[in-house]
């Protein structure tokens, strides 16, 4: 169905059939996960998605200077010591 909010979007809905085999499949991992939570206070589990938050941050900070870095060194003309495949 369309997004009423936004034109370019569409809206998904899974069936009954699929709802069902989609609770067979992930019950378990659900299950497994409150288990896990359940085992942290509110603030212990905050202070776990900041520093892993923190964390996701720094690596896509990282990415993408390595990307600006491989984008800047492709531009560049290759130094004395590379061989190109014209010099072969």
């Amino acid at each position: 169905m369309d997004d009423p909010n936004d034109r370019r979007r569409v809206l998904v809905q899974l069936t009954p059939q699929a709802q069902t085999i989609a609770e067979r499949f992930y019950s378990e991992h659900m299950a497994q996960s409150q288990r896990l939570f359940e085992r942290y206070t509110t603030a212990q589990l905050r202070l776990l998605l900041e520093f892993v938050s923190g964390g996701r941050e720094f690596n896509e900070q990282q990415a993408a200077l390595l990307e600006q870095r491989n984008r800047s060194a492709r531009k560049q003309p290759p130094g004395p010591d590379v061989i190109t495949d014209q010099e072969r």
